[in-house]
């Protein structure tokens, strides 16, 4: 078969797979609807959050529509889903960091470094979660917290771990370094 571009086969097979998976069991639309997310297909994927909210109105479901909302730039409405989950279930990983990431787009920035704090005692261990911690660091006004996490991002490359460079990225664009992103 020819695929479209450079994309790889499952960006292209990938509806029709998540459309049969979601024939066979509803509870697929949580992860179809991240699928569509990084498609940047958000009204699809927001319907689906949505569909998803009506079988199960608990904090996951609020958790998917604000972290739509969020890749979406939809950012007073991604807030408020994310403080709900918060409210509600103050041990979610995931969503301190999606928010702290909001607060600091939407100039908030005391609230932005100290949820980003927060959330990295919750989860140090999470490399991903402390590369965006990094950059928000970085665009809300504390930068050596930012540099204090590129530092440990070295010490494993020193010790011979990996470290993706989207996360280095992440923490360099927080910081306006441009370049070095």
């Amino acid at each position: 078969k020819k695929y479209h571009g450079d994309l790889p086969k499952h960006y292209v097979e990938g509806p029709q797979i998540w459309t049969q998976a979601k024939r066979l069991d509803p509870r697929a639309h949580p992860e179809y609807g991240v699928f569509l997310t990084g498609q940047c297909r958000f009204d699809e994927a927001l319907t689906l959050a949505y569909e998803w909210m009506d079988l199960d109105p608990g904090v996951n479901a609020h958790f998917a529509i604000g972290y739509i909302q969020n890749k979406a730039r939809q950012l007073e409405e991604s807030t408020e889903q994310l403080e709900f989950v918060i409210d509600h279930w103050p041990g979610f990983v995931w969503a301190p960091f999606w928010l702290g990431c909001n607060y600091a787009f939407l100039g908030r920035s005391e609230q932005a470094i100290g949820l980003m704090q927060r959330a990295l005692e919750a989860a140090p261990w999470h490399s991903i979660g402390r590369a965006y911690a990094g950059a928000v660091f970085g665009a809300a006004g504390a930068p050596e917290d930012a540099r204090a996490i590129l530092r440990s991002f070295e010490a494993i490359g020193r010790e011979g771990g990996y470290v993706d460079p989207f996360n280095l990225a992440l923490v360099h664009a927080g910081l306006g370094e441009r370049d070095e992103a």
